[in-house]
Parts: structure tokens; sequence; C-alpha cells
């Protein structure tokens, strides 16, 4: 008799495969977080280094700056600033942009200062800018700036 019962005793049913595809791809979503966060953090001069994410950062400055310019561009042309504010907005705008895409800091250098570093393409701008933020009677169109800063941010090397 004893060894009729055991015939119905039997082990575990095993787990299903899925369940072991579902907990990997589970863990490639938690490492591939925490690589997102700890990049996205980074500073620009350690992003400019690394040779995959340099495109993707490059490319990532420029929609940003750009998006800023054209909204000063839209508040400006709204009525919302005046030329000094809008340019001196843009101007701190593209330094910025030149900061972060060069690692130069831009925001503390001289008109003249820029036109002797690596920064040299953007000078005319500047001095544009600082003339339209200054001058009341200048003759430099703001939206003309704003053209010129975007298209600056786009085709800076």
């Amino acid at each position: 008799m004893p060894d009729d019962v055991l015939q119905f005793i039997f082990g575990p049913s095993p787990y299903a495969a899925s369940w072991l595809w579902l907990g990997l791809a589970l863990l490639m979503i938690v490492i591939a977080w925490y690589v997102g966060v700890v990049v996205w953090t980074l500073p620009a001069h350690r992003l400019r280094a690394i040779p995959l994410i340099r495109s993707m950062h490059s490319n990532l400055l420029r929609r940003k700056f750009v998006r800023s310019i054209q909204s000063i561009d839209r508040r400006y042309r709204a009525g919302e600033l005046t030329a000094a504010d809008a340019s001196h907005q843009m101007s701190r705008t593209l330094r910025s942009f030149l900061h972060q895409a060069t690692g130069t800091p831009a925001q503390y250098l001289h008109v003249e200062a820029i036109r002797a570093s690596d920064l040299a393409e953007a000078a005319p701008l500047f001095a544009a800018l600082n003339d339209a933020q200054f001058n009341t009677t200048s003759p430099v169109d703001v939206h003309e700036a704003g053209s010129t800063a975007e298209e600056l941010i786009r085709s800076w090397p």
C-alpha cells in the first residue's frame, strides 16, 4: 500500500522561460536608466570627450539654443521686449551656447577678446548686439541679428 501513494507525489512545476526573459528585460531597463542619468548629468566638457555622445550632445545644444533665440525674437516682435532687452538676451544666450559648445568662457569675454580667440566668427554679431543694446539710435535690426545668431548656432563647428 505505501508504494501506491508514491506515484501521486511529484516535484514543483518548472517556471516558464518567459519569466526569465522578463526579468532580464527589466534588469536591462534599470541599467539603461542609470546609464542615462549618469550621462545626462555629466558636465559639457566630459560629454564633448565621449565620441558617440559628442554628436548627440552637439545636436541637442543646437536645438535648445536655437529655440531660445527664436523665443527671444518672437517676444521682441510681439512687443514684449525692447531692442536693448532683446539684444541683451540674445547676446547672453549666444555666449552660453559658445561656452557649452567650446568650453571657452565666452560669458566673461569682451568683443575684442572674442575677436582674438577661436570664437572670432561670432565677434561681428556680438558687436552688433552690443550696439543694439547700448545705442538707442543703432541701425542694427534685432530681428536680423536673431536670424544671424540662429544661423551661427546651427553652423558652429
